[in-house]
């Protein structure tokens, strides 16, 4: 695992699983990997992650165990929102 962006290789695609400090707002990075370059930004508001690939094929890409689709440069939005958090209709 790389890092507070919990960055790893789970069956040969790119994974995050981050772990901001509390004292940390944010953390931005540019990665190159396989012919893919991606602009990540993760957010301690909404436990946020948004990635972006900037150059590249379209690829899969794991958030927190969930596997998404990247596609151009259309940023993917990634929130969550522990329960406590929800209105309580939205709950269960």
């Amino acid at each position: 695992m790389f890092g507070f962006a919990g960055l790893s290789l789970r069956n040969e695609v790119l994974a995050l699983d981050p772990r901001l400090p509390n004292t940390w707002l944010s953390l931005s990075l540019s990665l190159q990997w396989r012919g893919h370059h991606l602009r990540i930004r993760i957010a301690q508001a909404g436990d946020a992650v948004e990635v972006t690939l900037e150059a590249g094929e379209p690829m899969s890409l794991v958030i927190r165990g969930e596997i998404y689709r990247l596609l151009g440069e259309r940023p993917l939005r990634v929130v969550d929102v522990p329960a406590e958090e929800l209105e309580p209709e939205a709950v269960g």
